[in-house]
């Protein structure tokens, strides 16, 4: 086929070659169109479900809610978790430490569940995901410390013939309230109102950051407080074949 540049190009040929060249960078426009005004956007859904935790491990919490993706998949790097005491202005910061099964399997005579490590996570656009987390310490310094107090709380204890007995002699060894006051000092758990504040780091760098509020009453925090005892004694408890329940807070939480 021969081509005259000589000869002009008619409205019909103008129109032919525009909708070619329109139909090669479609693909690019909407690529860009979608790049820039339909960012991934998460919403987080409170079920409202917190539970407060004191044991061996410090203060930490299990917390339950859905997270919905829009416009495109998501990411999910990092669940953290900070916590302000109103009272005293003090912060807990936490870390996604386990996804918990909300499903038990039925194990002899016991009631088990299937947790997992945390990991990243990836939501498809438009699903709805639930989400049953266990936060932890996320301050080393303070990890390692109550492994120290844990690993040679027991040291010199001299284990009688019976539980109660152990316990007494324990209790009047002269470390004895050294170790609780150092234990104490970790309960975050006191007669206060909180803020929750969820951070969600996805993607790239975007986050997500919700703000929560609850609160202690004074009977919840004496509850508390006796954990901090039941902490000191339950590796003795262990020796005997007794089991120690530690008292945890089910709260809901508003949004603030």
């Amino acid at each position: 086929m021969k081509f005259d540049f000589n000869v002009p190009i008619t409205t019909y040929e103008l129109v032919a070659i525009a909708i070619s060249i329109l139909a090669l960078i479609m693909p690019v426009i909407i690529w860009i169109i979608k790049k820039i005004f339909f960012k991934t956007k998460l919403e987080l859904y409170p079920t409202n479900q917190l539970k407060l935790l004191y044991n061996e491990s410090g203060s930490y919490i299990n917390i339950d809610f859905s997270l919905e993706c829009k416009n495109k998949s998501a990411i999910i790097k990092n669940i953290e978790t900070e916590i302000i005491r109103e009272s005293d202005n003090k912060k807990l910061e936490l870390i996604q430490s386990t996804y918990r099964s909300p499903v038990y399997s039925m194990i002899g005579n016991n009631f088990v569940s299937n947790n997992e490590v945390a990991h990243t996570i990836k939501i498809d656009k438009d699903e709805l995901r639930c989400i049953f987390l266990e936060e932890a310490q996320k301050n080393a310094e303070i990890i390692n410390k109550l492994k120290e107090i844990h690993d040679n709380k027991m040291n010199g204890i001299e284990i009688a013939e019976d539980y109660n007995k152990t316990i007494q002699k324990f209790k009047e060894k002269a470390s004895y309230n050294e170790i609780y006051a150092k234990l104490y000092e970790e309960l975050f758990w006191k007669k206060s109102k909180y803020t929750l504040k969820i951070i969600i780091m996805y993607n790239k760098k975007q986050k997500l950051v919700k703000e929560f509020v609850f609160e202690i009453d004074e009977k919840e925090a004496r509850l508390f407080e006796e954990n901090v005892e039941k902490a000191l004694v339950c590796r003795i408890g262990n020796r005997f074949g007794v089991i120690t329940n530690f008292y945890y807070g089910n709260k809901s939480y508003e949004e603030k």
